[in-house]
């Protein structure tokens, strides 16, 4: 050991490891000489970013929702909130990108909540791998319709 940090590991004679960079983890990695290599670790980004709002198109079919902006081109796991006037009659709804399982916020849908007069539900849902989701609405959305993407991992 030299170095402030360094590690031992052992292939078939004791390999150091130096200490890795600032926000990285220690991962098993077979392909490496000591077995082990230093990696970007899963951290949860607390955004609080509108991606639609009610003067946006008003998606009735499936429709792309782009969300690289926010997360970048890459997978990563969103975690939604829609804010409606009426979720009680209408359903947003989403799905990954491709897929055929849906997600519903609204009526008989999941984390519906109720704030004065407005409704509002959150959901988690993956990217795929250009940072795009799929999504549509049951009825035209209400002018003070938004969906915010409250927080992602990758």
């Amino acid at each position: 050991m030299t170095t402030k940090g360094d590690i031992a590991a052992y292939s078939t004679t004791p390999i150091r490891v130096g200490v890795g960079a600032n926000d990285t983890v220690l991962t098993a990695d077979s392909a490496q000489a000591s077995g082990v290599k230093w990696a970007s670790g899963v951290a949860l980004a607390v955004v609080e970013t509108e991606v639609f709002n009610a003067t946006s198109p008003d998606p009735s079919a499936w429709t792309d929702l782009d969300l690289s902006s926010v997360v970048g081109s890459n997978y990563a796991l969103v975690f939604l909130r829609v804010f409606c006037h009426d979720l009680t009659s209408s359903r947003f709804t989403v799905r990954p990108n491709g897929e055929t399982e849906v997600t519903e916020v609204g009526d008989n849908g999941i984390n519906r909540f109720h704030s004065g007069s407005r409704y509002y539900g959150y959901v988690a849902i993956p990217t795929d791998v250009d940072g795009v989701i799929e999504w549509y609405l049951s009825v035209a959305a209400e002018p003070d319709t938004t969906i915010d993407v409250v927080a992602y991992i990758k």
